[in-house]
């Protein structure tokens, strides 16, 4: 197993920089079962060996461009982004029975092969282009606004895509020169916020495909059904509502209160269809939270 990251800036001014970041992990593993010829569960076969590889690679990318600037009693800092990440794995596995020689795991030690080598990729991609401005006026006034577009491999066509977003407002209240008599009120701050989040993982890398397994049947190319997607399929989507102050008093008390409010709609769940049909499940948005 290996992981690794590097980082480029690219200073234009004092202002503006461009920030790189790429991470990746790689890992590999290996597993072998091997059953002797003399007794236990391969003895009737001559001896038995299993053997899989499996190999992880993910990454990251993130291209980042942020200015920051202080206009007298104002502070802007923006930021626009875009983000790549991949994840990808790779299986191969092989059985073979009848071992020539006892205590050698590899498959050229056995002459038969019990089951039909097998290996296959899966992978699924997630890309992001997104800004945010953070504002504050006499460091009293703050405004926060984001926006993100996101698109998933998971899903089909137009349906990959979809935009969030999110608005927040906080009011430092000890600021105010009319509370500067409140000397047991060392920190008051009210915030309130709203924004749209999305889901798309939890059902698999491929509900919106159909997939399918391939075999052999009598030396010709067999084909059957592995699951069923759902080409309607997309992005479940979350609302929140919160509000609420922090606040200190004296020197040994600090606390906050909040409260929120999270409305959850296209609701992605596996739902039972009728066995006629030829299938079980499908991958659906359905339902509220």
């Amino acid at each position: 197993q290996g992981t690794g990251n590097f980082s480029a800036n690219i200073k234009f001014t004092e202002s503006l920089r461009l920030e790189n970041t790429i991470g990746g992990q790689f890992s590999s593993g290996k597993y072998i079962s091997l059953n002797n010829p003399f007794y236990g569960s391969a003895a009737s076969q001559g001896g038995y060996v299993y053997r899989s590889d499996t190999q992880v690679l993910s990454y990251n990318v993130l291209n980042l461009l942020r200015f920051k600037k202080t206009f007298s009693n104002h502070n802007l800092e923006a930021l626009v982004a875009h983000e790549a990440n991949a994840w990808e794995m790779k299986f191969a596995d092989a059985q073979k029975s009848k071992m020539v020689h006892p205590g050698i795991d590899d498959l050229a030690n056995f002459v038969i092969v019990a089951a039909p080598p097998t290996s296959y990729t899966d992978k699924v991609n997630l890309e992001s282009y997104f800004g945010q401005i953070n504002y504050d006026y006499l460091n009293k006034y703050y405004l926060t606004v984001s926006a993100r577009r996101d698109g998933t491999s998971r899903f089909i066509g137009a349906n990959q895509w979809d935009n969030f977003g999110s608005v927040g407002l906080s009011w430092v209240v000890t600021e105010e020169p009319f509370m500067k008599s409140l000397n047991f009120l060392n920190f008051l701050k009210y915030k309130i916020s709203y924004g749209i989040t999305g889901e798309q993982a939890g059902v698999g890398l491929y509900p919106g495909y159909n997939t399918y397994d391939i075999s052999n049947l009598n030396g010709e190319i067999s084909i059957s059904a592995r699951d069923i997607g759902n080409k309607d399929l997309t992005w479940e989507k979350s609302k929140m509502f919160q509000t609420g102050i922090e606040f200190g008093l004296g020197k040994y008390l600090e606390g906050s209160l909040d409260y929120y409010m999270k409305n959850t709609d296209n609701l992605l769940f596996n739902r039972r269809v009728g066995p006629s049909v030829g299938y079980a499940m499908i991958t659906v948005n359905d339902g509220v939270l």
